[in-house]
């Protein structure tokens, strides 16, 4: 599944998109 993470505090989008690719997810980060 290809998930997309908006949000506007940079380490908070990374740190969300690091943990959904660990779990598997294929992520883009606006």
């Amino acid at each position: 599944m290809r998930l997309i993470v908006i949000e506007d505090e940079p380490d908070l989008a990374d740190g969300l998109a690091r943990g959904l690719r660990h779990q598997g997810y294929a992520v883009d980060v606006a």
